[in-house]
C-alpha cells in the first residue's frame, strides 16, 4: 500500500483510506489513524514526509514498532 494522494488533496480536506489506516490534514498537521492488533492510534505529524512513511508502512508489526518507539 502507498499513499497516491498529493498533499494539495489532503489540504483541500480529503482522506486517503488504506486496509486499516487513513491519513489526512487538519488544522496544518497531517493525522495518520487506524488499528493495530485491536488497538485504535491517531499519530500526528508536522511534515507529510512523516505521515507518509507511516501509512505507508509495509505491515502492521512495523507500525506497531514506531508507535512504541514515539511513546518512550
Amino acid at each position: 500500500m502507498r499513499s497516491n494522494i498529493s498533499a494539495y488533496d489532503l489540504n483541500c480536506g480529503c482522506i486517503e483510506y488504506g486496509e486499516d489506516v487513513s491519513i489526512s490534514k487538519e488544522h496544518n498537521v497531517y493525522h495518520v489513524k487506524g488499528w493495530s492488533n485491536g488497538v485504535h492510534f491517531w499519530e500526528s505529524f508536522y511534515l507529510i514526509k512523516e505521515a507518509r512513511a507511516f501509512f505507508n508502512s509495509k505491515d502492521k508489526q512495523n507500525r506497531e514498532i514506531l508507535i512504541n518507539d514515539r511513546s518512550n
